[in-house]
């Protein structure tokens, strides 16, 4: 939520090139962000992404940053699970 509403401002100082379909798919994409599902809520946000990345390439270029972020930070908390679960499973 707080990226669409930080992409709403950009494209208010002239940043992008967004049509009136894409504003409806920040909407929809706002909306769908306060649902309960987390599938509904992954979806939302990846056609939102999406669709900035389309208008602004400065914006695709920070999404495409921040899921590499997401992606090596998911991916040390399943190794640090991994090696907690190493450490407690009794020696044999």
């Amino acid at each position: 939520m707080q990226d669409e509403v930080r992409r709403a401002r950009q494209c208010r100082t002239g940043r992008g090139r967004y049509t009136e379909a894409d504003w409806a798919i920040s909407r929809e994409a706002q909306a769908a962000q306060t649902r309960l599902s987390a599938r509904e809520r992954r979806e939302a946000r990846s056609r939102a992404e999406a669709m900035h990345a389309a208008a602004d390439a400065d914006e695709e270029d920070r999404i495409a940053r921040q899921q590499m972020a997401e992606d090596r930070l998911r991916l040390a908390r399943q190794n640090l699970r991994r090696n907690q679960r190493a450490a407690e499973a009794p020696s044999k």
